[in-house]
């Protein structure tokens, strides 16, 4: 027996396992990847929200591009000089007529502007298009 025991302590010498200081650092290296991976998560989830923010202000710029062009060409709402303001939840949704003549006659230019309040900064979404005179 004894010479079964002298045979395992020659062959495995000194390397018996890991030290504390060994685990410590590999621990370390490991926390150091888990806190890069939430902060990317962290970022990833606020790019997210703007990004589905500024999609809801393109949204109720469309919504109410299709209500002013379902309207007569002479509707009081599309009176050249109107500015009109509406506030939707978090969106004001403002919209200015405006009477473009050139380079097309009977051609009204409508810009739709939709702002909302994103980390105390104003953010905002326009489109232009125009309505024509229908005859």
């Amino acid at each position: 027996m004894a010479e079964k025991r002298n045979i395992i302590e020659r062959t495995m010498g000194n390397a018996g396992g890991f030290t504390l200081i060994e685990t410590m650092i590999a621990i370390f290296i490991l926390a150091v990847g888990i806190l890069g991976l939430l902060s990317i998560n962290l970022s990833t989830t606020k790019i997210n929200f703007a990004a589905r923010r500024m999609t809801t202000a393109a949204v109720e710029n469309a919504d109410r591009q299709e209500k002013l062009l379902a309207l007569a060409y002479n509707d009081a709402v599309l009176m050249p000089g109107t500015t009109t303001t509406l506030v939707n939840g978090n969106y004001t949704v403002t919209w200015n007529v405006s009477a473009a003549g050139a380079p097309i006659p009977n051609v009204k230019t409508v810009t739709i502007t939709t702002t909302w309040t994103e980390n105390g900064e104003n953010r905002s979404v326009a489109h232009v298009y125009y309505k024509a005179d229908s005859f």
